[in-house]
């Protein structure tokens, strides 16, 4: 059994930060020892038994006061791999992930689980520079894996996907019981352009089922006062409903779940949602969703950006016959591929390459010298 740090930015209610925690909880259910290792001293939005430990280090904003950053972490995050032995880190999005290069590039797994267009610039910058020369890369999709590979000139990129737990989501989703006026339609994310709530909106609007649904929104963010705006009052069949610490009470009593989204990576939110049987009707975007949807069986996928295909898709959903209760029988197995079993069989698989890399560099370096 392996000694692993899951070394993330912060825990704060993110998604990269949920993936991490629930990898941490796969990993120690095989019989690994988990650390979680923070950046930040904020506290953690997560509540868990793991031990955390934090650098200590915190954000600046200017690019000087980036660099400087990076070095504390860089030093702070060496000490602690020499002191804890750590046999590997996995680290969660941009800035930890170059952290964890700089201090251990042989022990550290990056995983890149979003498309880099929605990365910040320097981010991007320190992506295309820095990070390709990881020889320990893991991506969430196949579709993502190209991206980065032939947009982005990466090597070395394997593709693990997110896993989940459709036993855990389905007793969540029973601790509450959500009642709602009428039938509805579920979606969830940040507030934010690449989600594109405002096109979801619009198309459900242009829909027949907004005579007769509801659209319920979970979530929180810089555009909710544009979203408001664009609700009807006088139809009031649309809902921001906020952050939930527990969404699935709310996916479980909706008939099924939408998503417009610009790009994903790979959408833990529909694996979710399957998980409680609750198929979909989403855009076919770049990466991600349609290594998860598959078109008539758990789910509707749409042209990409197409909103009047997308309205189209939610009136095919609600009103052809027998489609809606198909596609439900089929959304619970649909995510037998996905679940902690299965993907920490391909992490510990990727773990042994790791080992025999690493053995084999260590060699060659000794005989070398």
């Amino acid at each position: 059994m392996r000694k692993i740090a899951i070394f993330v930015p912060d825990l704060a209610l993110g998604g990269g930060q949920r993936v991490a925690m629930n990898m941490a909880e796969m990993f120690d259910k095989a019989g690994d020892t988990v650390h979680i290792v923070m950046m930040s001293n904020e506290t953690p939005h997560f509540q868990t038994d793991f031990k955390i430990i934090s650098l200590n280090c915190q954000k600046r904003n200017s690019f000087i006061g980036k660099l400087h950053t990076i070095f504390d972490r860089v030093k702070a995050f060496k000490a602690l791999i020499k002191k804890e032995q750590y046999d590997v880190v996995v680290s969660f999005l941009e800035s930890a992930n170059l952290c964890a290069f700089l201090s251990d590039r042989q022990k550290s797994i990056l995983t890149i689980h979003g498309n880099p267009i929605i990365f910040e610039s320097f981010d991007r910058l320190m992506l295309k520079k820095v990070l390709r020369f990881s020889p320990n890369l893991v991506t969430v999709s196949d579709g993502l894996k190209t991206i980065l590979e032939q947009q982005h000139g990466l090597k070395n990129v394997a593709v693990i996907n997110n896993a989940t737990d459709p036993k855990e989501i389905q007793a969540k989703a029973q601790l509450e019981k959500f009642t709602h006026r009428r039938e509805y339609m579920v979606a969830a994310g940040r507030l934010a352009d690449v989600k594109q709530f405002d096109v979801m909106i619009d198309a459900f609007y242009q829909s027949k089922s907004s005579n007769n649904y509801d659209l319920v929104i979970i979530g929180e963010g810089d555009l909710r006062a544009k979203l408001e705006a664009k609700i009807k009052p006088s139809q009031n069949n649309v809902h921001l409903v906020g952050q939930k610490s527990n969404p699935f009470p709310l996916f479980a009593a909706a008939d099924f779940y939408l998503m417009s989204s610009k790009t994903e990576a790979f959408p833990m939110v529909l694996l979710e949602a399957l998980s409680l049987g609750k198929p979909i009707v989403a855009y076919d975007c770049p990466t991600g969703v349609r290594e998860i949807v598959q078109h008539k069986v758990n789910g509707l996928l749409v042209e990409n950006q197409n909103i009047n295909a997308l309205s189209a898709a939610i009136d095919t959903m609600v009103y052809e016959t027998g489609l809606l209760d198909s596609l439900t029988k089929n959304s619970v197995k649909s995510v037998d591929n996905f679940t902690p079993k299965v993907i920490n069989q391909r992490w510990q698989a990727y773990f042994e390459q790791l080992d025999a890399r690493n053995s084999t560099a260590n060699k060659n370096n000794k005989d070398q010298a």
